[in-house]
């Protein structure tokens, strides 16, 4: 038996298309996590697993190679190696893309400092954790809505309706609540001043983080749920 990742692949096509052309020094970062909140036997909130880049015409093609041998996946509780359950896994991307540029120079800062200061460290992981945070451009802003409602297109209707074009946002339903993307492009200039004041006082404390975050990816796993891509 594998691990299924790509649950629904229609629905992960349909994401992936959404997303911005990478330019040749930019890429996507995917990271694989199992989350305590959804599987009580893993240790502290979350472990990563596995986390890659990549472009788009590759991403069903890695995201694929994720989907080992069931049991692969480790990891360590109370010095004990025990198995990664299925229902424990998610998904995340970067809705914009890394820049390999910021990557590299932050990355050759940082190996020269852990060399000369003769600190334990893992080259890899010293480049992965600096793709995370080195976006090149800001595509989507990300809005982590935390409430469970029945039809969550109808809910943010109800709030953005005459407030902002519907035509700029997308939500990826997620077993939580949802992600409210707004593509910056497609802001009609009469609401740009005033769009992001708009929406946070609209899901003002539903609202858990906004910015350029890590988001589930639709028609992957998350927890036993499949997130969708929802589009006004």
């Amino acid at each position: 038996m594998l691990y299924n990742i790509i649950n629904d692949r229609e629905e992960f096509k349909k994401f992936i298309n959404i997303l911005p052309e990478p330019t040749e020094f930019e890429s996507y970062y995917i990271s694989l996590f199992a989350r305590k909140k959804y599987n009580s036997i893993i240790p502290g909130d979350k472990a990563q697993l596995k986390r890659l880049n990549s472009d788009k015409k590759f991403l069903e093609s890695k995201v694929s190679q994720l989907e080992c041998r069931l049991g692969a996946y480790t990891v360590l509780s109370n010095n004990t190696l025990i198995e990664v359950p299925q229902d424990a896994l998610a998904l995340y991307i970067s809705t914009n893309p890394r820049c390999y540029k910021k990557t590299a120079m932050r990355t050759v800062n940082d190996l020269t400092e852990h060399a000369f200061n003769q600190t334990r460290f893992n080259p890899r992981s010293v480049l992965m954790n600096n793709m995370q945070v080195s976006y090149s451009r800001m595509c989507f802003k990300d809005f982590d809505i935390d409430i469970k409602v029945g039809d969550k297109k109808d809910f943010v209707y109800d709030k953005l309706n005459n407030k902002i074009n519907l035509d700029c946002i997308k939500l990826i339903d997620t077993r939580g609540g949802f992600h409210l993307l707004v593509e910056l492009s497609k802001i009609e200039p009469v609401y740009v001043k005033y769009w992001h004041g708009t929406i946070t006082t609209a899901f003002d404390k539903l609202i858990d983080q906004k910015g350029d975050l890590l988001c589930p990816v639709p028609g992957t796993t998350q927890g036993g749920y499949i997130p969708r891509l929802i589009t006004f």
